[in-house]
């Protein structure tokens, strides 16, 4: 027997914010879903980032997400991990700064994540699904049967 939600439950859920131009704008078409879901998940991480106050001396904000954690969240093997970071990178949406080995504080550091706004057309701000044809006059969505 399946549950359903009633109207108190369905808000207490938490939600990852999958931003739109990753599925509407063309450039990023040949992205894979997994591709998308890393983008989102290190989006979602920025908070906690400039909860850290991890800035860098440019005001820029950097993520630190492992390997592992992302590979554990995506569920696919490490080498996959490493082609999606590289297909982020190639469509313009990532870079990585490696900071590696500190000789002085004798520790290894991990890589410093940013993610680069997309590129957009004025068009893409407008979603391809909302479009005002698909109103009614009163303003309300047309319902289909």
């Amino acid at each position: 027997m399946t549950k359903r939600f009633n109207a108190t439950q369905i808000n207490a859920e938490l939600f990852w914010k999958f931003p739109k131009f990753l599925s509407e704008n063309k450039k990023y078409a040949n992205l894979t879903n997994d591709d998308r879901v890393a983008y989102m998940l290190i989006k979602d991480r920025y908070r906690y980032s400039l909860s850290n106050n991890w800035i860098d001396k440019d005001k820029n904000v950097y993520v630190y997400f492992t390997i592992e954690e992302l590979r554990q969240l995506l569920h696919v093997g490490k080498n996959k991990v490493t082609r999606v970071k590289n297909r982020l990178i190639d469509a313009g949406l990532l870079e990585i700064e490696k900071d590696g080995f500190n000789p002085k504080d004798k520790k290894n550091y991990p890589d410093r994540i940013y993610l680069l706004q997309p590129e957009y057309d004025p068009t893409d701000l407008i979603s391809q699904s909302s479009h005002a044809s698909a109103l009614e006059q009163s303003g309300i969505p047309k319902m289909g049967t």
